[in-house]
């Protein structure tokens, strides 16, 4: 098998952790491509809930609070008038 050498050193870790070893299965199944992992399709396989790099949504109260916070950084980053 052909691992990219950027994979090569993690695919040496697999053997002695699960999230590394999952990492590595979801990468090899997707042409060790990220993006494609993110993207998996495949629900009906056993990894899909815990694949890598999948975008996680966030909660109403997580999403609110984001809101508000990025709302009171723009007003403070306007300029003083005065």
């Amino acid at each position: 098998m052909n691992i990219p050498e950027i994979y090569a050193a993690q695919w040496a870790k697999a053997k002695k952790s699960k999230a590394v070893a999952l990492k590595m299965k979801c990468l090899e199944c997707c042409c060790f491509q990220k993006n494609e992992v993110r993207d998996c399709q495949i629900e009906t396989c056993p990894l899909w809930p815990h694949r890598p790099y999948r975008v996680r949504a966030m909660t109403d109260q997580r999403q609110s609070r984001s809101a508000e916070g990025l709302k009171r950084w723009r007003e403070a980053q306007k300029p003083k008038q005065g």
